[in-house]
Order: structure tokens, then sequence, then C-alpha cells
């Protein structure tokens, strides 16, 4: 009999779009976050078109699987997701990071919802020892199903994901993605909504041309603010920081100069070169002129990805030993690793469905002021600012797909 452990992981974010006391572990899983967030990256942006995904949300959803991994199906998942503690100790960092960003929420300057579900088959055995570690370092539910009924299984869990992403991540899992023999379903949800610290001025978002290709132009809805941000400049980019009310978090925009292809900066992309940039952005008056955009990726099957990353044997039934999870070294596989994600950037920050027009004259820019005009594809980035912890990356080569 083929047995199939379903792995399934959910992002959604509506945008309109001091580091915080974390301990050496959680400090360093934030590093090997960020190098595994910069390696998928690399491997995603070959794909023509837009792109958007949460790292976070995918490195949790790895994470719990990896807390039933053992041997070398645990080894390589560690090298694939960059973590150098064993899974049994790399959870209480997960877990320290989780309540650094639950606190943003109490706050209440922005929303920021994170909720992990377990769907195991009713008929599966599930040790007390791996059901107790989802519960206490992820605040994992556990829903037992019947995915003898695979349809309802599927409406079941879509729900769920709807009802944690503020209804923005619809039918994640597709039909067919389930079958008779899945045993087990992981998923994690995260939403986020941001308003800008200074918010954009409606009136002045008019319609201008981007570049999509060179010989391709779009009208996009322009966006216009001239302020104070943080804001930094190289022979080949321009990078701004957009800040989130309660400056926690913020949007990092990577904007290449116009003689440079973006896939001239997708290939610097690294963790040092991430810290470089964000080193070099300094404080100063800039004009900036950037799309409303929405879009949404996926759903996106990652098992061929993940393969050439160097985790293989969790998705090979004669390999795979997650044991840890069931007690049995062989019998459980990782059947699919879906993604799905959405944005909106507008002028307030983010809320969904909201729309507002207007028209002015072209502004006149002083010289002395640097002009950050995305007419062209660019890289954004969704960080907690407190503990560098990379929560969302993207690229838009086209605001109106």
């Amino acid at each position: 009999m083929k047995l199939s452990l379903g792995f399934l992981l959910v992002f959604a974010t509506g945008l309109h779009l001091t580091s915080a006391e974390l301990s050496n572990d959680g400090k360093n899983l934030v590093k090997e976050n960020t190098a595994f967030a910069v390696d998928l990256y690399q491997k995603l942006s070959p794909q023509e078109g837009n792109l958007f995904f949460s790292p976070y949300s995918l490195s949790v959803a790895l994470a719990m699987t990896y807390g039933g991994a053992r041997g070398d199906t645990e080894s390589q998942m560690a090298r694939t997701l960059h973590l150098s503690l064993l899974s049994q100790i790399s959870t209480p960092a997960f877990s320290e990071i989780d309540a650094s960003l639950a606190e943003l929420q109490k706050e209440g300057n922005v929303t920021l919802g994170l909720a992990n579900s377990i769907w195991p088959s009713n008929d599966f055995k599930m040790l007390d020892t791996y059901s107790a570690l989802l519960k206490t370092s992820y605040g994992t539910t556990v829903t037992s199903v019947d995915y003898k009924k695979t349809e309802e299984a599927r409406t079941l869990i879509n729900r769920w994901v709807e009802s944690k992403t503020q209804n923005k991540i619809k039918n994640l899992i597709r039909p067919n993605d389930l079958s008779l023999y899945t045993r087990l379903v992981l998923v994690n949800a995260i939403y986020f909504k941001g308003n800008w610290v200074q918010a954009f001025d409606p009136a002045k978002t008019h319609p201008e041309d981007f570049h999509v290709s060179p010989n391709v132009t779009v009208i996009a809805p322009m966006m216009e603010l001239k302020s104070e941000f943080a804001y930094a400049e190289s022979d080949t980019l321009q990078a701004l920081e957009l800040p989130y009310q309660g400056d926690a978090l913020s949007m990092l925009v990577l904007l290449p100069k116009p003689s440079v292809p973006i896939s001239a900066v997708e290939a610097q992309i690294s963790v040092e070169k991430l810290a470089e940039w964000k080193a070099a952005l300094a404080r100063k008056q800039v004009n900036v002129l950037l799309p409303k955009f929405s879009l949404t990726w996926g759903t996106i099957k990652l098992n061929d990805t993940l393969k050439t990353m160097g985790m293989i044997d969790a998705f090979e039934l004669s390999k795979a030993n997650f044991s840890g999870m069931s007690g049995n070294s062989r019998g459980l596989a990782v059947g699919a690793v879906l993604h799905k994600a959405f944005v909106e950037v507008n002028e307030e920050g983010t809320e969904a469905a909201a729309a507002t027009a207007g028209a002015v004259v072209a502004a006149i820019h002083e010289a002395s002021v640097p002009v950050f005009k995305a007419d062209r594809p660019f890289l954004f980035l969704i960080q907690d600012k407190r503990t560098g912890t990379l929560l969302f990356m993207g690229r838009v080569t086209n605001p109106v797909p």
C-alpha cells in the first residue's frame, strides 16, 4: 500500500503597501531562515512574471515536518533549510521568533496573524510526543479527517485556510491534491495587514507608463509621495525602505537602475548582499513613485524545487524517515508542498479591495532630491526590523497583469 504525507503550506497578505531580544539560537535561526529564503528565491526567479511568497511561512511548515524527521531525511532537510541545530533544539528557537511576532499583534499597529494546523487521517496513529511538540511549540491545532472522503477533507481544510487569511487565499488545495492514501496534512497560514507610516495621497495617484520589458509597456496607477525615507543607491540599484505603522515592520524595495536588467540584481542577492544594502540605508528626502499592484501567486507545487535544494529523501516513500511522527521508519513521505500567496499594495498600506483614483499634473522635482521611480520591474521584501526576520519576498514585473 502506498502511503503519503500530504504537506501543505499557505501564506496570504493584503498589503497597501532596535533588534528584539532573541537568544543566540534565535538570532542564528533568523540568519538561517534568510539563507533559505535567498536560496529559494534563486531557484524560483528564472520563471517569468510576478513572484511572491512567504519564506517564513515555508520555513515554519517545513520545520514542523522536520520535527518528525530522522536519519538522512532529517539531515537533508537541515541542509536545505540551513538549520545548524537538531530538530529538537531548533523548535524552541522557532517558537521564540513566533512569540516575538505575536507581540506585534498585541501592540495593535499592524495585523499579523500566524496559525498552524495539522490534519491527520482518522486512522493514522501519530506519536503523542510529536503531537505535543506541535501543540506546545507551534500552537498547532489538530483535527482528524477522513481522507477516503477526499472532497470533504479538501473543503474542510480550505475553509480553515480562508478563515485564517481573511478570505484572501481560496482553494489552496486543488482537486486531486489529496488521495485515499493521504495520512497527514500540515498547514501554516500567515496574514499581514499594515498601513504605511506615511500614506500616499490618493489625489496624486496618476496613470504612468510601466516598462515590463524593452518592448512591452503597460499603463499602471502610480502613487507619489515626497518625504524622508531610508534610502541608498549603488551603481546597479536604488534601495528604499517604507515603514509600516509602529516602525517594527517595513518594505524594502530594490529597484535596478534603468540600464540594469532585474536578472542582474537577482543574481547578486545573498545574505551578505542584503545586509550590505540595508546597512547602506540613510534617511534623506526622496520623491517616491511606486505603482499600486495586487497579485496572487500559486497554488505552486514546490516538490521539485526543494529536491534541487537537497531535500530528496522526504519525497521518496522507500527512503523517507519520519519515525518521529509515527514511530515507524518507513511508510510516510511528503506528498506535496503547496504554497499560495496574495499581496495588495495601495496608498494606505494594506487593505483588500480598496480602490482609489486620481490624476495630477507631472511634479517638478528638485535636483538635490533623488527620485525613486519604480516604472520598471523591481524586487520587494517585507521584514521585521527588530529581529531581521524576512516574512515575505517578491518581484513585480507587471503591476497590472
